[in-house]
């Protein structure tokens, strides 16, 4: 299957599938959220940067419901990407359960440190976190109802990815995400493109 423009990829179950072959160099948005029909903020958000040139999104809740994650498909994603970005919601100060789990399987200690066929899979690839929270602004500060700033509460996957040896870029975060505006979420969005256009352009030139 090949893809020239952003799409939605959904997992069949009725089909095990190891390869997916695509554009090299793409953008993947590894989308997690367990209850995405309850946030219209990340349907919005999601449905505009789809539009996005070289976007691939894959939507981690939809393909794996009953959490059996296919490890291969995964890094063959990861491996034809440029620019990961990791969409989720904040859950208890942590990342969706799902994408913990995939983070455990799919980044295994083989895959990130190359083998005969594979060299360090991610070396070099850029990361970056598009996070929505319930709190307002205010909240995630020492002395407020969250005690700490977002960037903190990410600090593992900002860890995780320079382990990796990824380029971590500053997180976008939308704060009380269930009661954004329709010219919030467009003005988020809207960054949201701008900034990974950037970055997937910025990763091309060093490339060059």
């Amino acid at each position: 299957m090949f893809i020239s423009a952003a799409r939605y990829f959904f997992f069949n179950q009725e089909q095990e599938s190891t390869t997916i072959t695509l554009n090299i160099n793409m953008i993947l948005i590894i989308f997690s959220h367990p209850y995405p029909h309850r946030s219209h903020a990340n349907k919005t958000i999601l449905d505009s940067i789809a539009k996005t040139e070289h976007v691939f999104i894959t939507d981690l809740y939809q393909k794996y419901p009953d959490f059996h994650i296919n490890v291969i498909e995964e890094q063959s994603l990861l491996r034809q990407a440029k620019l990961i970005i990791f969409q989720f919601p904040i859950y208890w100060y942590n990342v969706p359960a799902l994408l913990k789990q995939w983070q455990e399987m799919v980044l295994s200690r083989q895959f990130l440190l190359g083998d005969g066929d594979h060299g360090c899979a991610l070396q070099g690839k850029s990361a970056m976190a598009v996070v929505t929270a319930g709190h307002k602004h205010q909240s995630y500060q020492q002395g407020g109802e969250d005690n700490y700033n977002v960037e903190e509460f990410l600090r593992p996957l900002e860890q995780l990815s320079v382990h990796c040896g990824m380029h971590y870029h500053s997180p976008l975060i939308l704060h009380q995400a269930h009661k954004a505006s329709e010219t919030e979420l467009t003005q988020f969005s809207r960054l949201y493109s701008q900034r990974i256009e950037q970055l997937y352009q910025k990763n091309n030139n060093n490339d060059e």
